[in-house]
């Protein structure tokens, strides 16, 4: 019997499965379309006050699925095609630490639904608000007066007008430390109630130093201070979120005062704190 028509035949259809068992194995990549990110903005009612922000990344979901953790800025793929619902959650860097980073609990997720092609971009611009039922307890922008006063008789904290020293608006407040002063403690004049049972609170602030200072609470039951949160120096305006939520649940205290402190220490000639847009929050 000649084996060769079946050798030959056999070794035939070997060839030809070998191109689609490759392609099984090794199946082609998907194109990715790209969607290029630009700063976020957030936009804020008149009760709200300043629209500032200082968001960091973002938490992305597409179609609902979670997608990743992406800069604040940047081209990204995406392996998604066709109608393609996306949302961004804004993170901050909590307390503002750089590897601690969170969704920030106050801004809503901006959601955005788009068609994405592979290899097409397209630009995004997130934009947040506040969440609905916000509760702002201390909001103070310097404008018409100001809630923080001096526990001492000095009182160094002035509200400035001067172009060098205003982050926005018309005036923000100014603290001058010196061999005269060269410590303060500053209270807001109200007390406010915090509450208890797990819910989010923060406290935001713009800000510039020469010196570190410490931001903190006053228990109003026990006149307890909690010297809570150190802010380095910074030479450009800066903005911080600080999270409060662990110190008002631990403590089982609800009425409060805000409390930003600077430590005496010999000073080289003067320093200055610059505080604008204070604001404590809670659901």
């Amino acid at each position: 019997m000649n084996l060769r028509p079946f050798i030959l035949f056999i070794a035939f259809c070997y060839f030809l499965s070998v191109p689609i068992a490759c392609n099984l194995i090794n199946p082609a990549e998907p194109v990715p379309a790209y969607i290029r990110v630009h700063d976020p903005k957030v936009i804020t009612l008149a009760a709200q006050g300043s629209a500032s922000e200082n968001i960091s990344n973002y938490w992305l979901f597409v179609n609902n699925q979670a997608e990743g953790v992406y800069n604040r800025t940047g081209n990204y793929p995406l392996i998604a095609k066709g109608t393609t619902k996306l949302a961004f959650l804004a993170g901050i860097k909590d307390n503002g630490v750089s590897n601690l980073r969170v969704v920030y609990p106050f801004y809503t997720a901006d959601t955005i639904t788009t068609t994405l092609n592979p290899n097409g971009t397209i630009d995004i611009y997130p934009t947040f608000r506040y969440i609905s039922g916000t509760q702002f307890k201390v909001l103070e922008d310097f404008e018409l007066g100001s809630v923080l006063i001096s526990s001492n008789a000095s009182n160094p904290l002035v509200r400035s007008s001067l172009p060098e020293d205003v982050f926005e608006g018309s005036f923000s407040a100014k603290i001058k430390l010196d061999s005269i002063t060269p410590g303060i403690e500053l209270l807001s004049i109200d007390p406010f109630t915090l509450p208890l049972l797990g819910f989010d609170i923060y406290i935001e602030l713009n800000y510039k130093s020469d010196v570190p200072f410490v931001v903190g609470l006053q228990s109003m039951s026990t006149s307890q201070k909690f010297y809570q949160w150190t802010i380095t120096p910074k030479s450009e305006w800066n903005k911080i979120y600080l999270n409060a939520k662990s110190l008002v649940n631990t403590t089982n205290n609800t009425s409060w005062k805000l409390l930003i402190y600077s430590a005496p220490d010999t000073l080289t000639g003067t320093k200055y704190i610059y505080l604008d847009n204070v604001k404590v929050l809670h659901q």
